[in-house]
Parts: structure tokens; C-alpha cells; sequence
């Protein structure tokens, strides 16, 4: 029978502070709540309740309640503890619960506002983690017993877990407002695509690419990866208003594309860009966006479809007065390519070449560059590891 009412007494008392803490929604509420409680519902005299500092190097008092007459002093008498100091300390090392039926004979006691004869230390504990501590005291010698140790480590769990289901609501909303950033930048992207004339398929891998990562925690690969595509956004509203912009320039905008377009392979490809110490001496500019369509073939139908270890090589020379750009991958080749296309996407035109060849159209009549465009399938010309090497030369325009 006893042990039946000791059980239906905690049952009752586990109740009444789940349903305490089920409104609360900030760690202050949470933790006052459970010292105010623990003192009305079990009459201790005073109830401190410590959690861990930031760097976990020492538990800090978050919550302290006391007899009237000395509640104003417990708040501002606040205490820190670091690990093995006092009996608190103790019980963060042990993450075991401690009662000490005389302090007077226990030299870990610490006095805080009055000497109290009995304490009982519990630890909030979460999956194992040490999340704080709960310790009560009181006047009288032996106060406490095993029923107080099974109560106090009771409430120790409801309120680990309720600071745990609290620091992962607050973990959520901050993915949420992380996500609803994303989301704009998304919308903003797609309007710069098509100001741009981007790739829009290519702004949506890239921006879902980093959505990931934020879900999975990857916070600090998706910042890096966001200031890369924030990186290129500018660059390519700025290069649209330009005829020409520097070598330099097109060779930066094209590293940031290759790293983004390297999420959609997981980094599973490696790419190289060779500027030749020719260019390297002299300052030229050529249209911006000529190389990048040239790329972003190799990619999307050259490299993605190989299983062989995918690489991508680009280099910049300068020969006969000429600058010559060299845009190779070991992929499946032109041949191939073309007979996936037909089987999967037969209404399908490549519209990245197609405008391209329209703008050197263009800017052969209007600016002299005399450029040409050859694209060769590597297999065909008896290379042994295939693919397609794209050649772009025009004439050298200094900056």
C-alpha cells in the first residue's frame, strides 16, 4: 500500500509540473518555474536550479527561490560553480544525485546566503548530456529521504527534456528564418536570371544545393558556397552592362561558376584553369559570358553522364596575335551526347550555344574580333580517353 501511494504521489507530482512547464517558451520561464514549484508544492526552503555557461566550462545560477524574507538576497547572492567545487561541482562530475543528511560534517558545502543543515543535489540530465543541476536545502538535519531523491530526479528529467525541446524549437525557427532568407534570395535570383539571362535551371541547383546544406547543418559550407553565387549574381548584372571586361574578370566569374556547378557532382570532378603567361602580360578583355556557355556544355552534356573520373580542363593562350581559348572534358562527346538528347529530350535545342554563336555573330560585324567556334568530338579524333574540346579564337583586344 505505501509503496503504492509513493508511487501514485510522484505520478500526481509529474503531472502537475509537465503540465507547468507545457506553456513555457524561454529558458528563464522554464527554470523559474521549476525552483518556484519545487518550493510550494514540497515545501524546501530554498531551491537553486544552474546551467551551463556558453563554453560549458562552468555551471552559472540561472533560477533561485527562497523563504520571503530572503528571496531578494538568494537572487542577488549569484553563484558559479565550476566542476568538483562544492557539493554541486561534485554532482556535475559524478552526474549522480548527492543528499547530505549534515552539512556541518561535509566539507564540500558551500554557504550561500544562511547555513542550512540538509542538501539534495539531482542532475538535469538529456541522453546523457549534463545539462544542469537542481539543488535544494534546508534548515533541519535529515529533512531529506529516498522518496525527496526519486521526486527531485523526476522533475531533473521533465526539465531536461523540456530545455532540449526548447533549444530545438529555437533551432527550427532559426533554420525557418534562414530558409525564408534563401527563399527571397531565390526569388531574387530568378529575376536576375532572366535580367541576366542566366541559366535559370542553373540558379535553382545552386540555391537548393544550399538549402541543403542548412538543413543538414552544413551552415558554414552554405555561407561559403551563398557568397560564391552572391559573388557571380553581381558579376553578371555588372558584366551586362559592359561590351568587354578583363581576362581576369571572366576568369574569376568562371572559378565561382565551376564550384557551384561542383555541388551537383557531390566534388566529384576536378577542373583546372591554365592562364598562359602570355596572357598572363598583356591586358586583355574579351566579351563577358563568351567562355561560360562553352563550360557549362562540357558540363551538363559531357561530364554528367560519364562515369569515368570527371575532369575539366581550361586554358588561355595567346597565338599569332590571337587569343585562343581551350575548353576540354573527358566525357561521353559530342556524338554521344547528341543521341541521348534525341532519345530523352528530342524537342530539345541547346540554347546556350545557340545564343552564343548569335553574339559572335554579332560582335565579329560590329567590333572586327573575328572570332570563330570549333567544337570537336575527342573520339573522333582517335584521343583514347574521348570527350569534346570547344576552341574559341578571336582577336587580341587590349583592355
Amino acid at each position: 500500500a505505501e509503496d503504492y501511494k509513493a508511487q501514485f504521489e510522484l505520478e500526481q507530482i509529474t503531472h502537475y509540473f509537465s503540465s507547468s512547464l507545457a506553456g513555457k517558451r524561454s529558458e528563464d520561464e522554464i527554470v523559474s518555474d521549476v525552483a518556484a514549484r519545487l518550493i510550494s508544492s514540497l515545501h524546501y526552503e530554498d531551491c537553486i536550479i544552474y546551467l551551463w555557461n556558453d563554453d560549458k566550462t562552468r555551471m552559472i545560477q540561472k533560477a533561485a527561490v527562497g523563504p520571503k524574507e530572503e528571496e531578494d538576497l538568494i537572487r542577488t547572492s549569484s553563484f558559479d560553480v565550476l566542476p568538483g567545487q562544492g557539493i554541486v561541482g561534485h554532482v556535475m562530475n559524478t552526474r549522480k544525485p548527492l543528499l547530505v543528511n549534515d552539512t556541518s560534517k561535509d566539507p564540500r558545502y558551500r554557504v550561500d546566503d544562511r547555513f542550512r543543515l540538509s542538501e539534495l543535489t539531482v542532475p538535469v540530465i538529456h541522453n546523457g548530456e549534463l545539462l544542469g543541476v537542481i539543488d535544494s536545502e534546508h534548515s533541519e538535519a535529515n529533512y531529506f529521504n529516498d522518496r525527496d531523491v526519486k521526486i527531485m530526479t523526476t522533475i531533473a528529467t521533465l526539465l531536461g527534456n523540456k530545455l532540449k525541446q526548447l533549444e530545438s524549437e529555437h533551432s527550427l525557427e532559426a533554420k525557418q528564418i534562414e530558409l525564408a532568407g534563401i527563399n527571397g534570395q531565390l526569388a531574387e535570383a530568378r529575376l536576375s536570371a532572366l535580367q541576366a539571362q542566366m541559366n535559370p535551371h542553373f540558379v535553382f541547383n545552386a540555391l537548393n544545393s544550399i538549402k541543403r546544406m542548412i538543413l543538414e547543418g552544413e551552415n558554414d559550407t552554405a555561407s561559403r558556397y551563398l557568397s560564391k553565387f552572391a559573388l557571380m549574381i553581381r558579376m553578371t548584372l555588372e558584366h551586362s552592362k559592359e561590351t568587354f571586361v578583363t581576362l581576369h574578370d571572366n576568369v574569376q566569374y568562371l572559378k565561382a561558376y565551376l564550384e557551384m556547378e561542383r555541388l551537383r557532382f557531390d566534388q566529384n570532378f576536378t577542373y583546372l584553369i591554365d592562364v598562359d603567361e602570355s596572357v598572363e602580360d598583356a591586358e586583355i578583355s574579351l566579351p563577358p559570358m563568351m567562355i561560360q556557355p562553352l563550360v557549362e556544355n562540357a558540363i551538363w552534356h559531357g561530364l554528367m553522364y560519364s562515369d569515368a573520373e570527371k575532369k575539366l580542363k581550361i586554358g588561355f593562350v595567346v597565338v599569332s596575335n590571337r587569343l585562343r581559348c581551350v575548353v576540354e572534358d573527358n566525357g561521353i562527346g559530342i556524338r554521344q551526347s547528341e543521341e541521348l538528347r534525341k532519345k530523352s529530350r528530342p524537342f530539345h535545342r541547346s540554347v546556350g550555344l545557340e545564343n552564343l554563336r548569335k553574339r559572335i555573330s554579332i560582335m565579329n560585324e560590329k567590333y572586327k574580333t573575328d572570332c570563330t567556334l570549333t567544337i570537336t568530338d575527342l573520339k573522333e579524333m582517335n584521343e583514347e580517353d574521348g570527350g569534346t574540346a570547344a576552341v574559341l579564337e578571336m582577336n587580341i583586344i587590349t583592355a
